[in-house]
């Protein structure tokens, strides 16, 4: 019985000693894994890429969020890679508090998270374009917004620096009885500045902004407008001009696009490379002529010259994609290049942007359904009359 009992006494320690190791390793590991990480982002119009963090036991993490944090995460070496928007320049930096612990002008980055450390890494996009916004007389408020979504505020004259190449559509706030220039949305060329001039014409009533009012001057008299200059006082005649067939599409529907290159210029051009860039998943190319070639999500053309006063035409067709849905836009964007045109003075008449729109599908109306339903039921009740006529005459 003693023996019994001393054997039970022993299967129960070493019950409770295995229960206790157990336990120990458990919160060992649980206290391993108490590092955090901080992702972010930065852009200037707001459009993210996308942070693919590698874990040190080889699984990944990803997010597109402006800010992340992860908490929990074990001791070892990380890996992290960043998918950049397009044309961005990125610079990834690795912070622990205010100490710089890397900084790396690419999208790759290799580092170690010790033991309940707590590191952040930013990914900073930049770019090389530049917006300017000047008006006649200065000191206008004015909202510029991006295809993106972002928005830029502010009064002219204005200066934004580091902005992604692509549309910006500009509004200044002011109210509808002054004349403002309707030409306001405008392509940014990558490594090249986008000026937005207007002039305002108020006539002899002061420039009256949305919600404000201008304070007159102590004599009274509104001040005299400077003289603007020269080079920005007419909007430019386009040197690419890019059209299409239809404004509005079905999907699946085929649409034909024409872009022309003009040489307003007093002599020949040489050497004109033409793009168009287009969505993949949102267009399909179907033949393209002249040439052309398909290079991922840009078509391509070389011009070898073009004499002073032509114009050299394509056209290519393409079809929506049968995915898209009402209220969804296919854009094309068209630039051309050549080092012997004036687009250092009219960098925005060498870009073109068309866009199409996706339309409703037709539909019946209500009447019409239930015409078709009428329809359908006196066809079933002729059908049965028909077969129970042909059962009686076999019978």
């Amino acid at each position: 019985m003693v023996q019994k009992t001393t054997s039970y006494t022993m299967k129960s320690l070493l019950f409770s000693l295995a229960l206790a190791i157990g336990l120990a390793s458990t919160q060992g590991v649980e206290a391993a894994a108490n590092g955090s990480l901080t992702l972010e982002q930065s852009s200037p119009d707001s459009v993210y890429g996308q942070w693919i963090l590698t874990l040190p036991n080889g699984s990944e993490y990803k997010t597109s969020l402006k800010t992340k944090i992860l908490n929990d995460l074990p001791a070892g070496t990380y890996r992290v890679a960043v998918r950049a928007p397009d044309r961005a320049v990125t610079k990834i930096t690795l912070k622990r508090g205010p100490s710089l612990l890397q900084e790396n002008p690419a999208t790759i980055m290799t580092f170690e998270l010790k033991d309940g450390e707590a590191l952040r890494l930013k990914a900073g996009y930049t770019y090389t374009g530049t917006v300017k916004v000047h008006s006649n007389p200065s000191g206008i408020a004015f909202i510029m917004t991006d295809m993106n979504g972002g928005v830029f505020s502010g009064t002219t004259p204005a200066v934004f620096n580091d902005m992604a190449p692509i549309m910006y559509r500009l509004n200044y706030d002011v109210t509808r009885d002054c004349e403002v220039r309707k030409s306001q949305e405008r392509v940014l060329i990558e490594g090249s500045s986008l000026i937005f001039y207007s002039n305002l014409n108020c006539g002899e009533r002061p420039i009256s902004m949305a919600g404000k009012t201008t304070e007159p001057t102590a004599s009274g008299k509104m001040p005299k407008a400077p003289t603007p200059d020269a080079a920005h006082t007419d909007v430019p005649d386009a040197r690419i001009v890019q059209t299409s067939n239809l404004s509005e599409v079905t999907p699946g529907g085929n649409i034909r696009f024409t872009i022309a290159i003009r040489n307003l210029t007093r002599g020949t051009l040489h050497d004109i490379d033409v793009t168009d860039r287009f969505n993949p998943s949102s267009l399909q190319i179907l033949s393209i002529m002249d040439e052309g070639a398909i290079d991922g999500e840009n078509l391509r053309w070389n011009i070898e010259e073009l004499f002073a006063g032509q114009t050299w035409t394509t056209t290519f067709e393409a079809r929506a994609m049968s995915h898209l849905k009402s209220g969804d836009r296919v854009v094309l964007l068209a630039h051309a290049v050549s080092e012997e045109t004036d687009a250092d003075l009219y960098p925005e008449a060498w870009s073109s942007v068309v866009g199409v729109g996706i339309a409703y599908m037709p539909q019946t109306g209500f009447r019409y359904d239930l015409l078709i339903a009428f329809a359908a039921l006196i066809g079933a009740a002729l059908t049965t009359l028909s077969t129970n006529r042909i059962k009686k005459l076999v019978v």
